[in-house]
C-alpha cells in the first residue's frame, strides 16, 4: 500500500511539475507582444496535414496546405 501511495506522489509531483512548466510558458507567452505569425502543423480525421497560421497583426487566422504557401502568404504580408 505505502509503494502505491509513493508511486502516486511521484506521479502527482511529475504532473503538477509539468503543470507549473506549461503554466509559466504561457503567462510568459500572454505577457511578451507576439510579433510574428504563430504556425501550427494540424492534421485532420483523415491524417492529412495541414498548416494554421495566427497572424498578431491583424488577428486573423489562415489555414494552408503546404510550406510553399505559407511562404507566399508571408512574402505578401510583408514579414
Amino acid at each position: 500500500m505505502t509503494e502505491v501511495l509513493q508511486m502516486s506522489g511521484i506521479f502527482f509531483n511529475s504532473c503538477f511539475s509539468e503543470y507549473l512548466k506549461k503554466l509559466k510558458k504561457a503567462l510568459i507567452n500572454f505577457s511578451s507582444p507576439q510579433t510574428e505569425p504563430k504556425i501550427i502543423r494540424k492534421s485532420d480525421r483523415q491524417g492529412n496535414s495541414y498548416f494554421q497560421v495566427y497572424d498578431p497583426h491583424n488577428r486573423h487566422y489562415a489555414t494552408f496546405n503546404s510550406e510553399r504557401e505559407i511562404r507566399i502568404w508571408l512574402e505578401r504580408s510583408h514579414y
